[in-house]
């Protein structure tokens, strides 16, 4: 299992509407092979910093199967207008869980 980690600012005042966007856009990751979850979180420090933190079965199924989907200007589509600036993102490879 790879998480992908993306860390967004979204623009000043669109919170409901970018967390609207996200519910949305579930199925397109959902439904995409090898999408094992995935996880919206709100900073507590940061007003309009969230995180979203989606598990894939293989860094392969983000990269050759969603980034080369359908799904991924969908998910563009609905989300990017909320951007502040571009996401910041990496894949995390997990060490333990307690």
């Amino acid at each position: 299992m790879i998480y992908e980690f993306l860390q967004i600012s979204i623009k000043e005042d669109t919170d409901s509407e970018f967390i609207a966007a996200v519910e949305k856009a579930k199925p397109l990751f959902l439904n995409s092979p090898g999408c094992e979850g995935l996880e919206l979180t709100r900073s507590h420090e940061h007003k309009g910093r969230f995180c979203l933190i989606i598990r894939w079965a293989s860094i392969e199924a983000h990269v050759e199967g969603f980034r080369k989907s359908d799904a991924l200007p969908k998910w563009r589509a609905l989300a990017n207008q909320y951007f502040a600036e571009p996401p910041r993102g990496e894949h995390l490879i997990p060490v333990f869980e307690v």
